[in-house]
Order: structure tokens, then sequence, then C-alpha cells
């Protein structure tokens, strides 16, 4: 299987959440930059790239029939999955609203010449990306207007690319200024930024737990985390996702899971009850969701029980059931 866009490997310990980490950043790779004011700048962002992408969502171009009597609410405002491509998964399993987009190295010069290009108009491009500076102004800049776009730098940082979570926020914090001064200069409110933290590191005694790698509000639309079980237990029972959710809680911003996988070792059924367990799980823990991208990939390749890919119909019914409906 060709991974080509994000090359990551993930601990063999199947007790534990899986984490995905590309590697580490020289020192040449981090750009010198020209700090922008925390406080005043950016404190009506956050709301006008939320609202503005919320809007294409709700579009009535966009309009579904209408919801069934005693259906529950949606998981998440945004549902979507990674699939490679990402036809077959929004056709196996869809319709997906996200795609998960990954450069272990520099964004492309243009959104055009992205793989974010091919997807539909209104699917929403999850975009993760390592090296600092070198193309994002442009990258932004070149986005249309009418697709919705969630800018990741440096996803799971806790995984030790950084020597500290004090150098990953101060390189976040200048990164989100870049992002959002190049969205302002084009005119655009359909560009946002959010943080994916790694919860396998939010684990007690490993660097995420004492919440250091977390980003101040301001510079971020939306806190999201990156959670599997290669063995199933349920979301409230992972103590890094339960660590991770103590760690943004109460910071104003909405949040998101922008990588789920549920292990295969134990069966379509035990699968299908977990995922079910985990959307009632989610409903209750965060009201608010902004965002749900399951993994739906065949990595068995890098260690046992890591095929999340699920086919059955049970599981299916139970994925698409997470729109509420």
């Amino acid at each position: 299987m060709s991974r080509s866009i994000k090359t990551a490997t993930r601990p063999m310990n199947p007790s534990q959440e899986c984490s995905r980490h590309g590697g580490p950043l020289s020192a040449s790779a981090i750009a010198p930059r020209t700090r922008i004011n925390r406080t005043t700048r950016w404190a009506a962002a956050p709301l006008a790239a939320a609202t503005a992408v919320l809007a294409l969502a709700a579009s009535p171009a966009r309009a579904q029939a209408a919801k069934p009597a005693g259906a529950p609410p949606p998981v998440a405002t945004w549902i979507g999955a990674r699939s490679i491509p990402w036809p077959t998964g929004n056709t196996a399993i869809g319709p997906l609203k996200t795609q998960r987009v990954f450069y272990p190295s520099a964004l492309p010069a243009r959104y055009s010449a992205s793989q974010c290009a091919s997807l539909p108009a209104g699917v929403m491009c999850v975009i993760s990306y390592k090296t600092p500076g070198t193309n994002v102004a442009s990258f932004v800049k070149s986005i249309p207007a009418s697709r919705p776009v969630m800018m990741i730098f440096h996803h799971e940082p806790e995984g030790g690319d950084f020597a500290s979570g004090a150098q990953f926020v101060s390189e976040f914090e200048s990164q989100s200024d870049l992002i959002r001064s190049a969205a302002a200069a084009a005119g655009l409110t359909n560009v946002q930024v959010a943080m994916a933290a790694g919860t396998y590191q939010y684990q007690p005694g490993k660097a995420g737990t004492n919440c250091s790698y977390i980003p101040p509000a301001h510079y971020v639309d939306h806190y999201t985390a990156d959670v599997y079980q290669p063995r199933l237990g349920g979301l409230q029972n992972r103590s890094g996702f339960v660590r991770w959710r103590a760690c943004t809680q109460g910071l104003g911003r909405s949040r998101g899971v922008t990588e789920y996988g549920l292990g295969s070792c134990s069966g379509a059924a035990s699968r299908q009850q977990t995922m079910a367990a985990d959307a009632v799980y989610l409903r209750s823990a965060f009201p608010h969701l902004y965002l749900l991208e399951y993994w739906w990939v065949d990595d068995s390749n890098v260690g046992p029980c890591r095929n999340w890919k699920f086919t059955d119909q049970a599981t299916i019914s139970e994925w698409r059931s997470a729109r509420g409906w």
C-alpha cells in the first residue's frame, strides 16, 4: 500500500492509543519569524472563520432531507474519513464531508497543486504540514473562497520533534499568525487553524500530560486530537484521550477528532458496538464537537490489529448514524 503523503509509524504496544509521528525537524527548517501582536489582531478571527465555514456546510445546495423523528443529534458538525482514494471511502461509508491530507515537509506553492483541489465542493480539506514558513502564505492565498479548509501545523507534536512544549507552542503561534495574515490579505474567511494532538502522548508520564503543548486559545479555531484503539475499550477509558479533553476544557474553543481508528482483532461486532458506545460518549462529553474523522485505512503492515478499515454493513450503518440519521 502506497502512503506517499504521510510517513509515520505507530508504537507496537497494542494496549495503548496509537501515535503517528514523522521525522524530527532540523534546526534549519525552523524559519525566523516576526512576532505579531498576540492579544488584539486575531481576537475576532476564530468566530469569523468558523461562521464562514459553517455557512458553507449549511448552504441550500447541500441541504439534506428532513431528519427522521426521534433521531439522535449528529456527533459532530463535520463528519468524514481519511480514505485513499477519497471517492472509494465516500461510496463505501459516506457521504463524507472531510478528507485528511498530509505534507510531511513543505506545502505545495498553490492550492491547485494539492490533493484538496480534487475534492468536491463543500468537502472540508484538513491539511497537516511540517515545514514552517515555506509556501504557507502563497498556498493559503490561493485557496478558493468556496472551499472550506482547516490548516494544522505539525500534528502530534508531542512525540519528540520538539525539545519542549514551549518550543512547539512558539512555532505554532508563528504559523497561526502567518496563516491568518495570508487569509486576511486574500479576503478569505473559509480558512481555519487547528492544533492536532496525539493522545498517546497524554497518558501518565508522557510528554503531553502537563498540557504544555496546548497553544493559547486565540491562536486556534479548534483543538483536535488523534486517537486509536487497536484493542477496543472505548474512548472514555483511554487515559490519554481523557487527559487531552481536560487540557482543552474551558478554553472557549470547539474541539474535534482528526483521526479516529478502531482495531480489527476483536471482530466486526465488537468494533460496531465500540463505535456506538463512543458516539454516545462523544455526544455527552463534547456537546458541540466540531469534527469527527475516521481513519479508514488498512495499516496491518504497521502492527497487529491495525486494520481500521471496516467493511461490514452493521458497522457502516453505525458510522453513518453518527450524522444523526
